[in-house]
């Protein structure tokens, strides 16, 4: 990951989203380490339709970064658009 910093970086700033795929994280407290050490901004998770639940971060100031669940919703319950396109 460090050795791809200014590629991350670049590919934020011109797309405005990275996807990171092929990493062995097990645990949120480890993606959040990952996202911290890009220096990107972050950004609170505020509302939505699916039911989340916080793994890692502070729900009250936007200093930390935060780790959600995908949906906690259960498989009976549809999933909005939305998310699809996220």
């Amino acid at each position: 990951m460090q050795s791809h910093h200014e590629l991350v970086l670049r590919a934020a700033s011109e797309y405005g989203t990275v996807l990171f795929s092929g990493f062995s994280i097990q645990t949120g407290e480890e993606w959040a380490s990952i996202l911290y050490k890009t220096g990107l901004k972050e950004m609170n998770y505020i509302g939505g339709a699916a039911v989340r639940r916080l793994i890692v971060g502070n729900e009250k100031t936007m200093t930390n970064v935060q780790v959600l669940t995908t949906n906690e919703s259960p498989p009976s319950e549809p999933i909005p658009l939305h998310h699809e396109l996220a």
